[in-house]
């Protein structure tokens, strides 16, 4: 990246360099290594479920699912991991300049960091494709029915965008009332929008799903164990690393 700074004092420069030079290095590596994570998690289910087809061609996901993934269910709290986050103080970083380092040896964003970021990425996507489709293969609905695809599609779609949101907390250095609302606002987008396509859309394979899917207890069991097995495994490599040692 090329950027031109005017600052009004050369003393200005350290806070420029060791303080936001830093602060932005960190944030760029969350943000990237984050959407890198999140699009391989949604795009691995849909990766196992042609096995299932037999490379049939048919689609997992609903395409308004797909297009509003991005856009809307996982997009506003990582602005606010690209404004807020830090690891260390202002005060800390001049008193420090060593720490500026880090981003000389591409610290954060390094072939170790990302290796870790996809092998969790497909831990979490076995994890949701794996119990979802398990588990709706002995489910019934209210009304006896045995759940169809557009159901358990569905159901692991809620549980993709859960889990990629409660996955970003875990990885916030600091977690503000502006982290909580844009991650407890995406779930609740995606809850409101299914709502609403699943009601009015009568023509689609979607119409009427989370009704069906809200009458069985399955749907409520299935939203808590899901994401808590899912990030259980890197929530505990979390710990173990803060424990054992620095991070990177």
């Amino acid at each position: 990246m090329a950027s031109d700074f005017a600052i009004a004092q050369f003393r200005f420069l350290t806070d420029l360099l060791l303080v936001h030079g830093r602060w932005s290095y960190l944030r760029v590596c969350k943000v990237v290594s984050y959407f890198f994570y999140k699009n391989l998690t949604f795009t691995l289910t849909q990766f196992y479920f042609t096995f299932q087809t037999g490379f049939s061609g048919q689609r997992f996901y609903d395409d308004w699912f797909q297009t509003l993934y991005n856009v809307i269910f996982t997009s506003l709290h990582v602005i606010f991991v690209g404004l807020l986050d830090k690891d260390v103080s202002a005060f800390l970083l001049k008193k420090y300049p060593e720490l500026y380092r880090e981003g000389i040896k591409n610290t954060f964003f390094r072939f170790r960091v990302l290796g870790i970021v996809a092998f969790f990425s497909v831990y979490q996507s076995i994890v949701v494709y794996s119990f979802v489709i398990s588990s709706s293969s002995e489910s019934l609905t209210s009304s006896g029915k045995m759940l169809g695809q557009w159901d358990v599609s569905t159901m692991a779609f809620t549980c993709v965008v859960i889990t990629v949101n409660l996955r970003l907390l875990m990885t916030c250095n600091i977690i503000t009332k502006w982290h909580q609302l844009s991650v407890g606002g995406s779930i609740l987008a995606w809850f409101l929008f299914i709502f609403v396509y699943s009601l009015f859309f009568t023509y689609k394979g979607i119409f009427y799903t989370i009704f069906v899917l809200m009458s069985t207890f399955y749907f409520y069991l299935t939203l808590v164990l899901v994401p808590i097995t899912a990030l259980l495994g890197e929530f505990l490599y979390q710990g173990m690393t803060l424990l054992l040692g620095p991070p990177g």
